[in-house]
Parts: structure tokens; sequence; C-alpha cells
């Protein structure tokens, strides 16, 4: 039983080295940029493209004018929520350079003349975000195995006490035991101690 408890912990512990290797070309991919004249946020669509939920992402957006020539670029810490291979909306800070300068010739068109080019930095940096491509259901998966291990050992131990007290009290440890698994071992113990030793 012991080497069992040690063994879950050690694998517990252990869980990081097994965590996925980041990809930062792949993991995250900017689907589009959304920004209308006069808007003071951007909505930037990111893909999740690992197997893992993603809570957060740090990235740089580089602007570029129409002839790619580069004009800005902001990084940026934000938080989200995207599951495996689904693809999540952020709204950021609009590109605050003045726009006009950059439309096309039709300056009724809300359409941005400038392009946004995506860098991922890093992604779950936080240390309650899921990291790896099945950390978060292997650790629960874990700390249930190692809750009913831990429940099984005291129920083991009840029932052993409940032998021993059924022994030292001249009585059936066998009737003793079935009785304790009807009413449970704790309660079995307890009406041992009341009824006391057999008549010898």
């Amino acid at each position: 039983m012991r080497k069992i408890i040690i063994t879950l912990w050690a694998v517990m512990i252990m869980l990081p080295a097994f965590s996925q290797e980041k990809d930062l070309t792949k993991d995250v991919t900017m689907v589009s940029y959304e920004q209308r004249k006069g808007d003071g946020e951007g909505k930037l669509a990111l893909r999740n493209n690992t197997e893992a939920v993603i809570m957060d992402v740090v990235f740089q957006l580089t602007y570029f004018d129409k002839s790619g020539t580069p004009l800005d670029s902001a990084d940026f810490k934000e938080w989200v929520y995207a599951d495996p291979g689904k693809t999540a909306v952020l709204d950021i800070p609009a590109y605050q350079i003045e726009r006009d300068d950059y439309k096309s010739g039709n300056n009724s068109s809300d359409s941005l003349d400038f392009k946004v080019e995506f860098e991922l930095k890093d992604y779950n940096t936080d240390s309650f975000a899921v990291k790896g491509s099945d950390k978060a259901s292997l650790v629960s998966f874990l700390v249930t195995i190692f809750i009913i291990v831990s429940v099984l050992a005291i129920w083991i131990v009840l029932y052993y006490l409940v032998a021993v007290m059924a022994i030292k009290r001249n009585r059936s440890v066998i009737k003793w035991l079935l009785l304790s698994i009807l009413i449970t071992p704790l309660l079995a113990a307890l009406i041992l101690l009341v009824v006391g030793e057999k008549g010898v």
C-alpha cells in the first residue's frame, strides 16, 4: 500500500517533465484582426493549434503599411480561454497611429489600410494555467486515484481493527467482519467496545 502511494506522489511530482514542448511558430496562430476607423479596440482572433486549453498568451503585433514598411509594434499579454483546436477572439487596444494616413483613397471606407503581423512569444505562463497535452486530465485522474487509494487504505485499517478487537474479545472474526461490511467497520468497532468480551 505504501509503495502505491509513494509511486502516485512521484508521478505527480514528475508531471512537468511530461508536458508538451511549446512550438511558438505553430501552437497559436492569428486568424484575423479587425479594427474600424475610430475604434478604441481591435478584435484579434487566435486559433489554438495545441491539444491543451490555453489560458493566456504573450505576443507581439507588428503593423505594416500596404507596401510592407514597418510602422510600429506592440507587446501584449492577454487572458484568453481557448479549447484545443478552437478559435478565441481577444479585444486589444486599437492601433493608435493616425490611421487616416493609411486609408485607401476612399475616405468613407471603414477598412484599414495597414497590415498586422502576429508573433507568439509564449502562452500558459501562469502557474495555474494548463500546460501540456493532457496534463490537466492526468493530474485530476491521479488526484482521484490518490483519494480512492487513501480511502481504501483507511477502510482496510478499520476492518483490521474490527478483526483484532473481535479476537481479543473472544468473538467470531468472520461474523464481525461480515457485520462491519453491512454497518461499516467504524460502527462495528464501536459496538465491539460496548459489548466487551464474550463470557469465558
